[in-house]
C-alpha cells in the first residue's frame, strides 16, 4: 500500500529502537524460569496499586454473555455510559471527562477511533473477552497518554489446562431479538486455539409513552430503530517453553444499524443508516525470565464507516488504517525495586469524504516507571511519559503515587496518586470538512486522588471488601464544537472544566458447601463544572456539564445453589442537564433487573437454562433527551458447554 511504503522508515526504525532497549537489560541474566502459569497480558507486566482500578473477572463477564460491553461496564463500575438503547451508539463518561478522554486498550493495543477519538461499547460483544481492568485517572498513563479520565481493558487469556471446551448459545428475546453464540477451543499445555462467533440482531420496535408531542400522551412504536451484529475473533496461543510465548489474535466485525429519529421528528422509514465494519490483529512475543519480562507487540487495525441520509443526500464512506508496534519492559533491579519501561509507534492513516484529503499522524510515546517497596508496608511509584507527534514533541507528563499499608496485620491500605496528561484533538477536530480548525492546542489535564481500601474473611466463608477514593482533576483548553460565522459548526479550545467527586464500592461473599450470596456496589458522586466563560451571553460558567449526572449508583446481589442461580441488578441514574446554562435537565431513574438460570450437569456436559427480565418494574424514562428507551422487556435462552481439561497443569 501507497502508504506504507512511504512510512516503512519509520515503522522499520521501532524493532531497532526496541532491540537496543531490550540488550541494555538482558546482559548477564539467567534464560530459564519455572512458572505454574502466567496470564498473558499487559497487566501483569507491573502492578499499579497506587492507582484505582476495577477488575471484572471471566465469573462476571459469563453473566453477560449474550449482553454488551457497555452494558457490562454501566452495571459493574463508576463508569456512566451515555446510551442510545439496544444497538445504538454508546459511549462513556468517566469522572466527568468526555467519551474521547476514555481510552479503550484492547491487549495492549489502543481502539479508539482516531477520527473521533472515541469507542462505541455497543458494538463489543461482551462473550468476546476474558477479563475488563478500567483504570481511572492516572492509571492509564501506564499505557498511553490523553486519557483525561481513565481507561478500560479488553483482555483475552487462555486456559492452559483445556483440552476441549465446545459452547453453544442462543437467546430470543421481546422486540423480535435474536442472539447466537459459538465458541470452541482446543489444545495443550503447549498450544491453545479460541474461536469464538456471536450474531445479534432485533427489529426493536418496542412501545413507548411519547409525552414530548402533545399534551396527551401518545402511545407509539419505535421504528427505524433495527440492527444485526455479527463477528468471529480467533486466538492462537503457543508456549515453546516456560520462558516464552507467542500469541496470534484477528477480530472482524461486522454490523449494520438503521438510525431513529427523535420522538419530536416525524419519522421518515429508511432515511439514517450506518454501517461499522472493522478488522483487528495483533501479534505478540512475550518472554520471562528471572530478573525480566518483555512484552512486544505489533498490530494492525482497520475501520470501516459508512452513514447515510436519504433526505440529506449524504452517502459518506470513512476509511481508517492503523499500524501500532510496542515493547514493554520489567525489570527487577533489587529485591525492593523495580523498573519498567517502553516505547511506541502509532501510525493513522483516514481517507474520509469528510476530509479535503488524506490525513494522517505518527505518534511515538516512551514511558519509564519507577517502583520501590519500603519494608513491604509502602510502595512509592514514580512514573513519565515523553510523547512525540509529528515530530513535535509535547511536555512531560509525570506522576507520582503511593501506596501504605496502615496495619501490619490487617489488609488496611492508603492510596493517593497526582499526575497531569495531555490529549491531541481527534483528526475530526484537525480536519472535518466544513468546520476543522488546524491550529487546535492540545487539552491540559492535572488529576490527584485519595483513597481508601480495606478487605478481609471471617471464618474462612465470609469475604468483603470496601473502598472509598476523593479526587480532583482540571482540564484546560477542552475542546468544544460551537456553531461558527459561516452557519456550520467549529472546535475550539474553549473550556476550563473542574471535575472533582467521591466514588465507593462494597463488595462481601458468604460462601455455604450448598450456597453462596453475594453483593457488589458502586456509588459515583461527580460535580463537573466549566470554571470559563466564552462570552457575555455564555451562561455555562459554575454548571454542571451536560450528560454528567451528579449522583450515579449501581448494585446487584446474587444467590447460587448448586443448579440454580439467581440475580438483581439495581441501577440509578441522577438528573442530567441537557443545556448548559441547567435549565433543562433530564430527570432521574430507577432500574432493576432479573436474571434466573437453572444448571444441569452430566459428567463433561453441562445446559444452562437463563431467563432475563430488563426493566422489571416497567419504568418509563429517556436515557437521552428525546429518546426513548424500552420497557419491560424478556430473554430467554439456552446454552450448552462440552469441556474436556487437563487433570493437573503443567509445572
Amino acid at each position: 500500500m501507497a502508504y506504507l511504503a512511504k512510512h516503512k522508515k519509520g515503522i522499520l526504525i521501532l524493532p531497532f529502537l526496541l532491540l537496543m532497549q531490550w540488550s541494555s537489560f538482558s546482559q548477564g541474566l539467567n534464560d530459564t524460569l519455572e512458572i505454574q502459569e502466567v496470564r498473558v497480558n499487559y497487566s501483569s507486566v507491573l502492578s499499579m496499586t497506587a492507582y484505582k482500578k476495577t477488575r471484572i473477572d471471566s465469573s462476571i463477564i459469563a453473566k453477560y454473555h449474550s449482553r454488551s460491553l457497555s452494558e457490562l461496564l454501566a452495571e459493574n463500575t463508576h463508569l456512566f455510559i451515555k446510551t442510545y438503547g439496544q444497538g445504538g451508539l454508546a459511549t462513556s463518561s468517566l469522572r466527568g471527562a468526555s467519551a474521547s478522554h476514555t481510552m479503550v486498550i484492547w491487549n495492549g493495543v489502543n481502539i479508539n477511533s482516531s477520527m473521533l477519538g472515541q469507542l462505541d461499547f455497543s458494538l463489543i460483544p461482551a462473550s468476546f473477552l476474558d477479563e475488563v481492568e478500567v483504570f481511572y485517572g492516572a492509571g492509564s498513563i501506564r499505557d498511553y497518554s490523553g486519557a483525561l479520565g481513565g481507561s478500560v481493558h479488553l483482555i483475552n487469556e487462555p486456559d492452559w489446562a483445556n483440552r476441549l471446551n465446545i459452547e453453544l448459545s442462543q437467546e430470543l428475546g421481546s422486540y423480535h431479538t435474536k442472539k447466537s453464540f459459538v465458541s470452541g477451543a482446543f489444545g495443550n499445555s503447549v498450544f491453545q486455539s479460541q474461536t469464538r462467533l456471536f450474531y445479534h440482531a432485533s427489529e426493536n420496535n418496542f412501545k413507548f409513552l411519547n409525552r414530548e408531542i402533545s399534551q396527551d400522551p401518545v402511545i407509539q412504536e419505535r421504528k427505524n430503530a433495527s440492527f444485526s451484529q455479527g463477528g468471529i475473533i480467533q486466538e492462537f496461543y503457543l508456549r515453546p517453553s516456560s520462558s516464552h510465548f507467542l500469541i496470534a489474535r484477528i477480530w472482524y466485525q461486522s454490523s449494520l444499524r438503521n438510525i431513529p429519529t427523535p420522538m419530536v421528528v416525524t419519522h421518515v422509514d429508511g432515511n439514517e443508516k450506518q454501517k461499522d465494519n472493522f478488522l483487528r490483529s495483533q501479534v505478540n512475543w512475550k518472554y520471562y525470565n528471572k530478573k525480566i519480562t518483555v512484552n512486544t507487540t505489533a498490530a494492525w487495525l482497520y475501520d470501516f464507516l459508512n452513514y447515510r441520509n436519504r433526505i440529506a443526500g449524504i452517502d459518506s464512506d470513512n476509511l481508517t488504517q492503523t499500524i501500532t508496534g510496542r515493547t514493554d519492559i520489567s525489570y527487577k533491579l533489587f529485591q525492593d525495586i523495580k523498573l519498567n519501561s517502553g516505547i511506541s509507534y502509532n501510525y493513522n492513516h483516514i481517507v474520509s469524504a469528510n476530509y479535503l484529503k488524506p490525513a494522517e499522524r505518527k505518534h511515538i510515546s516512551a514511558y519509564f516507571i519507577v517502583k520501590k517497596d519500603i519494608k513491604q508496608r509502602l510502595n512509592i511509584y514514580m512514573m513519565a511519559r515523553q510523547d512525540i507527534y509529528n515530530g513535535k514533541m509535547i511536555p512531560l507528563i509525570p506522576s507520582l503515587g503511593i501506596d501504605l499499608k496502615l496495619l501490619r496485620d490487617t489488609d488496611l491500605h492508603l492510596k493517593a496518586n497526582i499526575s497531569r496528561n495531555y490529549h491531541k484533538p481527534t483528526l475530526n477536530d484537525l480536519y472535518w470538512y466544513p468546520g476543522g480548525n488546524s491550529e487546535l492546542d492540545e487539552e491540559k489535564g492535572t488529576c490527584s486522588e485519595l483513597s481508601i481500601d480495606y478487605s478481609g474473611s471471617s471464618g474462612g466463608i465470609f469475604s468483603y471488601q470496601a473502598g472509598v477514593t476523593a479526587y480532583r482533576s482540571k482540564i484546560d483548553n477542552w475542546i468544544q464544537w460551537q456553531p461558527g460565522e459561516y452557519r456550520y459548526w467549529v472546535p475550539v479550545n474553549l473550556k476550563e472544566v473542574l471535575s472533582k467527586g467521591i466514588e465507593s464500592f462494597l463488595s462481601c461473599r458468604l460462601s455455604h458447601t450448598r450456597f453462596s450470596v453475594s453483593l457488589r456496589a458502586n456509588y459515583a458522586y461527580t460535580s463537573a463544572t466549566n470554571m470559563k466563560t466564552s462570552g457575555s451571553s455564555d451562561m455555562s460558567v459554575n454548571k454542571q456539564l451536560v450528560y454528567v449526572p451528579i449522583h450515579q449508583a449501581n448494585a446487584h446481589i446474587k444467590v447460587n445453589t448448586v443448579a440454580f442461580m439467581v440475580k438483581y441488578s439495581y441501577s440509578y441514574i441522577g438528573k442530567r442537564y441537557v443545556s448548559s446554562d441547567n435549565t433543562q435537565y433530564l430527570p432521574s431513574y430507577q432500574l432493576g433487573d432479573l436474571s434466573i438460570s437453572y444448571t444441569y450437569k452430566k459428567g463433561s456436559r453441562k445446559a444452562e437454562f437463563n431467563l432475563l427480565i430488563e426493566n422489571i418494574w416497567d419504568i418509563d424514562y429517556q436515557a437521552i433527551a428525546y429518546h426513548p428507551m424500552p420497557g419491560r422487556s424478556y430473554f430467554l435462552g439456552i446454552r450448552y458447554f462440552f469441556k474436556k481439561a487437563e487433570a493437573s497443569r503443567r509445572r
